[in-house]
């Protein structure tokens, strides 16, 4: 059978018959069946498992567009049996912020038994959580600043955030971290991070006008309007309009939400990433 039209994974394809003595064609239109064989994508994550509900990745096959699904497992235990200090209705439980911390090892309770989601998080604190994220070691590093101890355990995600161009201190021996982080101070350092590992900040969020734009430092009002605009803050509701409070503190619901907004808007949509 000669091939006419190859047969693809997903369609039939047409051959026909030539006659050997004089080359003509003694039989067309031969079926030659679909192989079936997919050539599938690495897959995209297209729901996130939480840990009661799991998740789905998509594969399309680069050949003829066809689609399959696969299940994810559920992350983890549900946090709402753990801390007594969250509830269902809370906005940091119903947009799936604290559960994803906690069940990827970012964040751990203030207690056994309790998250302290409106407690401040310190410069050390948030440092540790990216380092988490990027898998940094935990091992005690010596450092630049002389109020970052070997034996502190921000120590080694210092030194990385450190060498890295992500943070800068307080002063020029001074990292300050057990000061509570700020929220343009966020930006700023996760504006660094997203520079760090090579991804483009997207552009396609609307711009909030803040109410207090006037308040946000200059050296942070391009890295709060990018991740603004980039999907990863949003600003604190305020009568009919928003404000930032760019110098207020940042809670660790507020954190555990920006880092989750993050991974969703970046690792998720464009890496695929299904988990740590």
């Amino acid at each position: 059978v000669t091939v006419v039209t190859p047969a693809t994974c997903g369609a039939d394809g047409v051959g026909k018959k030539l006659c050997t003595v004089c080359g003509g064609d003694a039989e067309t239109g031969i079926v030659i069946p679909a192989t079936g064989k997919h050539t599938w994508d690495k897959g995209v994550v297209t729901k996130e498992p939480t840990s009661k509900d799991k998740g789905v990745k998509t594969f399309t096959c680069t050949v003829c567009g066809a689609t399959k699904t696969q299940s994810l497992p559920t992350t983890g235990v549900d946090v709402l049996t753990i801390f007594k200090d969250i509830k269902k209705k809370d906005w940091f439980v119903k947009n799936g912020a604290i559960d994803f911390a906690y069940n990827n090892g970012l964040f751990a309770g203030t207690t056994k038994t309790t998250f302290g989601p409106n407690e401040n998080m310190t410069r050390g604190m948030f440092v540790t959580v990216l380092g988490r994220l990027h898998g940094v070691s935990s091992k005690g590093a010596t450092t630049q600043f002389t109020d970052v101890k070997k034996k502190d355990y921000f120590s080694g995600y210092v030194a990385w955030a450190a060498k890295n161009g992500i943070v800068t201190g307080t002063s020029a021996t001074t990292f300050s971290p057990g000061a509570n982080v700020t929220r343009e101070q966020i930006c700023a350092m996760m504006v660094r991070y997203i520079d760090h590992v090579d991804l483009c900040l997207r552009n396609d969020t609307p711009v909030i006008k803040f109410k207090d734009e006037g308040k946000i430092s200059k050296w942070a009002k391009k890295a709060v309007l990018a991740c603004q605009k980039g999907g990863i803050v949003s600003g604190q509701k305020s009568g009919n309009g928003y404000i930032f409070n760019p110098q207020g503190n940042a809670t660790r619901a507020e954190v555990a939400t920006i880092i989750y907004n993050y991974v969703q808007n970046y690792l998720v949509r464009y890496l695929g990433y299904s988990g740590m």
